[in-house]
């Protein structure tokens, strides 16, 4: 990939991307991107959970801006409530349409509805499901104005978009099913390896190869598990006089309930309701509890919480997970699961290489996910997220 002006950028979001697979097999693509660029990490939220990571990349802000949490109870509505797409400040791709220029998302579905919809050829959303490679059909179709399916609805791009993203869960699929140290995972790298070297000789062989940077992270890393903690929390609640819930999603609260808790995978959200809500003593009992339980690495009170820059929804405590454990209940049925949710998660891969991109012999670089987008919008020329609370890094660029 030769170097020039930037015309249009590439973001693709690989969910699951521990950096610590980078170079457990070979990936000869992503290696040439490395080469020609850098590679590195990036860091997600505290609460490293899928659609507030992929929130903080597209817009530049932590949670406690972009107002997106998962795996939270409602106080209000009594209820749980698990991910969703909801983003209180500007993105990227809102950006890119701002500046006058074109979108085009493959199944990065964190930007549907903000930045890219369904049928609108200028801020175009896809989501062909199925395997990676459906997702980089999608993308290169639009790179090259071939017909797309969009929400049922075939619709061709008038020109190659000036940001167009693409996402894959291909890695975190695995990841949740058979945990990081699977076999799997290798094949699965193989996998998003072969689908970055379908992009780039798509670039090469349509001569914009030299007018585009590729961005490539991940979202979150992994944690393997076997064991859970959840039950023995419970207990510990009772043995001190406390009323303890795991509340799923679709629970009804019970009446009785002095301590909500939900499950954010390597952590678990604590509150207090009923009588006991607010009540600082309670609380002092729910942290020797955590203490108490086996399976406890941290825990995060409110003051953590706003050093993190965590939204102020995810729970009085939070606690998180010693490696091994997962902050659920029951029996683990296979030998290992994988899990993420806590900030022994928040390092993620990240490569750049291309149009406007400092050739750095893949050299490395540490991000944090805020970074990401107004990194994107200074590589293009434009205003960035006006939410930002990240950096542009330009010692990665020309």
């Amino acid at each position: 990939m030769s170097k020039g002006a930037v015309e249009h950028v590439v973001l693709i979001g690989f969910d699951g991307f521990d950096d610590d697979y980078v170079g457990r097999v070979p990936t000869p693509n992503l290696d040439a991107l490395a080469a020609r660029g850098s590679r590195g990490t990036t860091l997600a939220p505290a609460q490293s959970i899928t659609n507030p990571s992929f929130s903080s990349l597209v817009s530049g802000a932590w949670p406690a801006t972009t107002g997106n949490v998962a795996y939270i109870f409602d106080r209000e509505a009594e209820s749980y409530r698990g991910q969703s797409r909801d983003i209180a400040v500007p993105t990227i791709a809102e950006a890119v349409r701002d500046s006058g220029k074109t979108v085009g998302s493959a199944q990065y579905f964190i930007l549907q509805n903000h930045g890219a919809t369904y049928g609108d050829p200028e801020a175009l959303y896809t989501q062909p499901g199925g395997p990676c490679a459906r997702r980089f059909d999608d993308a290169i179709a639009m790179l090259v104005q071939r017909p797309v399916n969009s929400g049922g609805t075939e619709v061709t791009v008038p020109q190659t978009p000036t940001l167009f993203a693409v996402y894959c869960d291909t890695l975190d699929s695995i990841d949740h099913r058979e945990g990081p140290s699977s076999p799997e995972i290798d094949a699965g790298l193989a996998e998003v390896d072969t689908q970055i070297g379908r992009l780039v000789e798509a670039l090469e062989r349509n001569g914009l190869s030299d007018k585009t940077a590729i961005v490539l992270t991940g979202d979150h890393g992994m944690t393997g598990h076997d064991r859970t903690f959840g039950d023995e929390l419970l207990e510990e609640l009772a043995d001190r006089g406390l009323t303890g819930q795991y509340l799923p999603a679709g629970g009804a609260l019970a009446p009785d309930t002095d301590v909500v808790l939900t499950s954010a995978g390597g952590a678990a959200n604590a509150y207090l309701v009923g009588e006991v809500g607010g009540s600082k003593e309670p609380l002092r009992t729910v942290r020797a509890a955590a203490e108490a339980t086996e399976g406890t690495a941290e825990i995060l009170d409110r003051r953590d919480q706003r050093r993190l820059d965590m939204d102020s929804r995810v729970g009085d405590l939070v606690i998180q997970t010693a490696p091994g454990y997962a902050a659920s209940t029951g029996v683990i049925e296979t030998p290992q699961d994988g899990h993420h949710g806590s900030t022994h998660e928040r390092d993620t891969a990240f490569f750049i290489a291309g149009a406007g991109v400092r050739d750095r012999e893949g050299g490395s670089a540490r991000l944090r996910h805020i970074d990401v987008a107004p990194t994107i919008a200074h590589l293009l020329g434009i205003e960035g997220p006006s939410g930002a609370e990240g950096l542009v890094r330009r010692e990665l660029l020309n």
